[in-house]
């Protein structure tokens, strides 16, 4: 269980490094609010989508 919480950790990191690379290089903090926005909805959601399925996995290891 400790390997799939540092996976957890892992992907979350990842996730926000790609996220702020992004924002960086590509001018979003640039652009107008709606831009800056949804890019922030997008990077929430893709921050969500792995902490459920992580934890998903993590709650199957518990219960065995």
């Amino acid at each position: 269980m400790q390997r799939e919480l540092a996976i957890l950790i892992g992907l979350v990191l990842a996730v926000d490094a790609v996220a702020i690379a992004l924002w960086l290089f590509t001018g979003i903090r640039r652009t107008g609010p709606e831009v800056q926005l949804a890019f922030t909805i997008a990077w929430t959601v893709a921050t969500l989508a792995v902490v459920i399925i992580s934890l998903r996995k993590i709650r199957q290891l518990r219960g065995r």
